[in-house]
Protein backbone atom coordinates (compact mmCIF):
# COMPACT_ATOMS: atom_id res chain seq x y z
CA UNK A 1 0.00 0.00 0.00
CA UNK A 2 1.39 3.38 -0.99
CA UNK A 3 0.87 5.98 1.72
CA UNK A 4 1.66 9.61 2.38
CA UNK A 5 3.41 10.34 -0.89
CA UNK A 6 6.29 7.88 -0.51
CA UNK A 7 7.56 5.29 -2.98
CA UNK A 8 8.39 5.06 -6.66
CA UNK A 9 4.74 4.96 -7.72
CA UNK A 10 4.24 8.36 -6.14
CA UNK A 11 7.37 9.82 -7.75
CA UNK A 12 6.69 8.52 -11.29
CA UNK A 13 2.89 8.32 -11.48
CA UNK A 14 1.94 11.20 -9.21
CA UNK A 15 -0.10 9.08 -6.79
CA UNK A 16 -0.96 11.33 -3.89
CA UNK A 17 -0.96 10.52 -0.17
CA UNK A 18 -3.80 10.31 2.33
CA UNK A 19 -4.02 14.08 2.55
CA UNK A 20 -5.60 14.04 -0.93
CA UNK A 21 -9.20 12.92 -0.39
CA UNK A 22 -9.80 11.57 -3.89
CA UNK A 23 -6.63 9.43 -3.88
CA UNK A 24 -7.37 8.12 -0.38
CA UNK A 25 -10.97 7.17 -1.19
CA UNK A 26 -10.00 5.46 -4.46
CA UNK A 27 -7.21 3.52 -2.74
CA UNK A 28 -9.48 2.47 0.15
CA UNK A 29 -12.23 1.39 -2.24
CA UNK A 30 -9.72 -0.64 -4.26
CA UNK A 31 -8.67 -2.44 -1.06
CA UNK A 32 -12.23 -3.05 0.15
CA UNK A 33 -13.23 -5.32 -2.69
CA UNK A 34 -10.60 -8.04 -2.03
CA UNK A 35 -11.24 -7.76 1.72
CA UNK A 36 -14.96 -8.25 1.22
CA UNK A 37 -14.38 -11.17 -1.16
CA UNK A 38 -12.08 -12.83 1.38
CA UNK A 39 -14.56 -12.49 4.25
CA UNK A 40 -17.46 -13.68 2.09
CA UNK A 41 -15.50 -16.83 1.21
CA UNK A 42 -14.57 -17.70 4.83
CA UNK A 43 -15.84 -20.79 6.57
CA UNK A 44 -17.75 -20.60 9.84
CA UNK A 45 -14.58 -21.49 11.76
CA UNK A 46 -12.57 -18.78 9.98
CA UNK A 47 -15.24 -16.18 10.78
CA UNK A 48 -15.17 -17.28 14.42
CA UNK A 49 -11.38 -16.89 14.53
CA UNK A 50 -11.59 -13.43 12.93
CA UNK A 51 -14.27 -12.24 15.34
CA UNK A 52 -12.33 -13.59 18.32
CA UNK A 53 -9.13 -11.87 17.19
CA UNK A 54 -10.85 -8.52 16.68
CA UNK A 55 -12.78 -8.67 19.95
CA UNK A 56 -9.82 -9.88 22.05
CA UNK A 57 -6.93 -7.93 20.51
CA UNK A 58 -8.33 -4.82 18.79
CA UNK A 59 -11.81 -3.76 19.84
CA UNK A 60 -11.14 -2.94 23.48
CA UNK A 61 -8.35 -0.51 22.69
CA UNK A 62 -10.33 1.23 19.96
CA UNK A 63 -13.44 1.60 22.10
CA UNK A 64 -11.33 2.83 25.01
CA UNK A 65 -9.64 5.43 22.82
CA UNK A 66 -12.91 6.74 21.36
CA UNK A 67 -15.38 6.50 24.24
CA UNK A 68 -13.96 9.20 26.49
CA UNK A 69 -11.56 11.63 24.91
CA UNK A 70 -9.28 13.45 27.35
CA UNK A 71 -8.59 17.12 26.73
CA UNK A 72 -5.42 17.61 24.71
CA UNK A 73 -5.66 14.33 22.79
CA UNK A 74 -3.78 14.38 19.49
CA UNK A 75 -6.48 14.83 16.83
CA UNK A 76 -4.57 12.73 14.25
CA UNK A 77 -4.46 9.77 16.63
CA UNK A 78 -8.12 10.25 17.52
CA UNK A 79 -9.13 10.41 13.85
CA UNK A 80 -7.30 7.13 13.16
CA UNK A 81 -9.08 5.49 16.10
CA UNK A 82 -12.46 6.59 14.76
CA UNK A 83 -11.55 5.25 11.32
CA UNK A 84 -10.58 1.95 12.97
CA UNK A 85 -13.90 1.86 14.82
CA UNK A 86 -15.80 2.45 11.57
CA UNK A 87 -13.83 -0.30 9.80
CA UNK A 88 -14.47 -2.75 12.63
CA UNK A 89 -18.18 -2.00 12.31
CA UNK A 90 -18.00 -2.57 8.54
CA UNK A 91 -16.18 -5.89 9.05
CA UNK A 92 -18.69 -6.98 11.70
CA UNK A 93 -21.52 -6.46 9.21
CA UNK A 94 -19.64 -8.53 6.61
CA UNK A 95 -19.06 -11.32 9.15
CA UNK A 96 -22.72 -11.23 10.17
CA UNK A 97 -23.82 -11.42 6.52
CA UNK A 98 -21.47 -14.35 5.87
CA UNK A 99 -22.67 -16.25 8.96
CA UNK A 100 -26.30 -15.76 7.94
CA UNK A 101 -25.41 -17.06 4.49
CA UNK A 102 -23.68 -20.13 5.97
CA UNK A 103 -26.55 -20.77 8.39
CA UNK A 104 -29.12 -20.50 5.62
CA UNK A 105 -27.14 -23.00 3.53
CA UNK A 106 -27.06 -25.44 6.47
CA UNK A 107 -30.82 -25.09 6.99
CA UNK A 108 -31.44 -25.71 3.29
CA UNK A 109 -29.27 -28.86 3.41
CA UNK A 110 -30.88 -30.31 6.55
CA UNK A 111 -33.86 -32.63 6.20
CA UNK A 112 -37.17 -31.14 7.27
CA UNK A 113 -38.57 -32.62 10.41
CA UNK A 114 -42.30 -33.08 10.55
CA UNK A 115 -42.44 -34.35 14.13
CA UNK A 116 -45.60 -32.68 15.45
CA UNK A 117 -45.12 -34.15 18.95
CA UNK A 118 -41.85 -32.27 19.54
CA UNK A 119 -41.86 -29.90 22.52
CA UNK A 120 -39.31 -27.69 20.81
CA UNK A 121 -40.21 -25.01 18.30
CA UNK A 122 -38.08 -23.55 15.53
CA UNK A 123 -35.98 -20.66 16.82
CA UNK A 124 -36.24 -21.73 20.45
CA UNK A 125 -33.06 -21.46 22.54
CA UNK A 126 -32.36 -24.59 24.59
CA UNK A 127 -29.76 -24.66 27.38
CA UNK A 128 -28.15 -28.01 28.16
Amino acid sequence: RERRGYGLVNIHDGVKGDDDDVSRVLRNQKERLPTEATIMSCSEEEIRMLVNFISERVLGGVIGATSQVPIGTDTDVLARQYVARRRIHWMSKLCERRLLELTKNQEDDSPSEGNESSIFQEGMVVFV
